[in-house]
C-alpha cells in the first residue's frame, strides 16, 4: 500500500501548468491562451498572484469556489520557492497536497521570468506534478532568425511576400535589441488585415504594419546622420526618439548599421568580395550589401569607430549609471564631426585638382 501511495502523489497532473523564460510577453500570453484551450473559450476570470503571498492564499484560491462559476483558474507569477529555497517546508507540502486533490473544474498556471532553479527540491516536485513534463520555456527569439519567422507566418496565411518587402523584413527586424514572438505576431496579424483580399503583402502595407518607429523613418534617419545633416536630425529626433523603448530599438539599429559599415570596410581593406563579403556579413542579398556600401563610401573609418565608442559610453551612462542624458547631443556631434570631415575631402580634391 505504502509503495501504491507514494505512485499516486507522482501522478502528474493534467491541470497544472508552468510557462518560464525570458520573453514575458509571451509567456503571459501563453498563459491566457492554455486558460482559454482548458476551458474550450469559457475561461473564468483568472485569479492572479504576483508572488509575494503566503501559501495560504494560494490554498485557499484553489479549494475555494468562485460565487458565479464552478470553473476556477489560477495565475501564480513568480513565485519564490522556483528559485529558492523554501524556510516553511510544510505549507509548501500542504500546496501540493492540495494541488493533489484539486478538481478538473480548478486551472494552475505558474508564470517565471526567468529558470526554474532545478537543484531545489521544491522545484524537483513542481516539476513532477507538471501536465507536460518539465514546462514551457518562452524565451526571446534571436534578431538574425526573427525575419524568417514573420515571412513564415506570411506563408502560413498564404500570403505573398515580394523581394523588396523581405529586405524591409530583414533590415528591420533583423536589428532589434529583443525580438518577442508575440510582437512578429501582431505585425502578421496587423498585415495581413490591412492586405485584405490581396494576396500580396505590399511594400505599402508592411511599413504601416511594422511598429511606426522602425518604418522607413530610421533608415532616412540613418542615411541623414551619415550625410551630417544637422538640421534633419534636429527636426527629426523627437519624432522618432519619443520613449525609452524606442530609443532603444532605434539606437540598435543604428549601432547593427554602424558595425555593419565597419566589417565592409575590414573586408574591402583584406580584399573580401561576393558570396564570401555577403557570408562573413550575415546579409542575405547583394541588394544589402549594396546599400552598406554606399553609406561606406560617404564616412571614414575612424568616424563609424567614433559613433559606435561613443554610443556605447551613452548607453553605459545613462542604463548602467542611471544618468540622464540627451541622445541629440550624441548626434549633433557626430554631424559636427561629418561635416568637417566633408570640408577636408573637399579641401583635398580642390588641391588635388589645383596640382593638375
Amino acid at each position: 500500500m505504502a509503495k501504491k501511495a507514494n505512485s499516486e502523489t507522482k501522478e502528474r497532473l493534467k491541470n497544472f501548468f508552468l510557462f518560464y523564460g525570458d520573453d514575458t510577453v509571451l509567456i503571459q500570453s501563453e498563459c491566457r491562451r492554455k486558460i482559454h484551450s482548458y476551458f474550450n473559450g469559457q475561461e473564468p476570470q483568472p485569479v492572479v498572484f504576483n508572488g509575494t503571498e503566503d501559501y495560504g492564499e494560494y490554498i485557499q484560491a484553489i479549494r475555494g469556489q468562485s460565487l458565479f462559476t464552478s470553473e476556477t483558474a489560477i495565475i501564480i507569477n513568480n513565485p519564490s520557492f522556483l528559485v529558492k529555497a523554501v524556510k516553511d517546508e510544510d505549507s509548501f507540502a500542504k500546496l501540493i497536497a492540495a494541488m493533489e486533490e484539486m478538481p478538473d473544474k480548478t486551472l494552475v498556471v505558474m508564470a517565471l521570468s526567468g529558470k526554474p532553479d532545478k537543484r531545489l527540491k521544491t522545484v524537483k516536485r513542481i516539476m513532477e506534478l507538471l501536465a507536460d513534463k518539465g514546462g514551457q520555456e518562452c524565451n526571446l527569439l534571436r534578431p538574425q532568425k526573427a525575419p524568417e519567422e514573420l515571412i513564415s507566418m506570411f506563408t502560413m496565411r498564404h500570403k505573398r511576400v515580394p523581394f523588396e518587402v523581405r529586405r524591409l523584413i530583414t533590415d528591420t527586424v533583423s536589428a532589434w535589441s529583443e525580438v518577442s514572438l508575440p510582437l512578429l505576431q501582431s505585425v502578421a496579424d496587423k498585415a495581413c488585415l490591412l492586405a485584405g483580399d490581396n494576396q500580396e503583402i505590399t511594400m505599402e502595407v508592411m511599413q504601416d504594419a511594422l511598429p511606426g518607429y522602425m518604418g522607413q523613418q530610421i533608415f532616412r534617419f540613418c542615411d541623414e546622420l551619415i550625410a551630417g545633416n544637422a538640421e534633419y536630425i534636429l527636426e527629426n529626433t523627437r519624432h522618432i526618439f519619443t520613449d525609452v523603448s524606442r530609443e532603444v530599438m532605434s539606437l540598435g539599429f543604428l549601432s547593427s548599421r554602424f558595425r555593419q559599415i565597419k566589417m565592409f570596410k575590414e573586408l574591402k581593406k583584406n580584399r573580401i568580395v561576393g558570396k564570401e563579403r555577403l557570408s562573413f556579413m550575415g546579409l542575405h542579398s547583394s541588394w544589402q550589401l549594396n546599400q552598406i556600401e554606399k553609406e561606406a563610401d560617404r564616412i571614414s573609418e575612424g568616424a563609424v569607430d567614433w559613433f559606435l565608442n561613443e554610443l556605447f559610453v551613452f548607453q553605459y551612462r545613462n542604463r548602467v549609471e542611471s544618468e540622464s542624458l540627451n541622445v541629440l547631443d550624441l548626434f549633433l556631434r557626430f554631424c559636427a564631426r561629418q561635416k568637417r570631415y566633408k570640408e577636408r575631402v573637399a579641401l583635398s580634391r580642390h588641391r588635388f585638382h589645383g596640382i593638375r
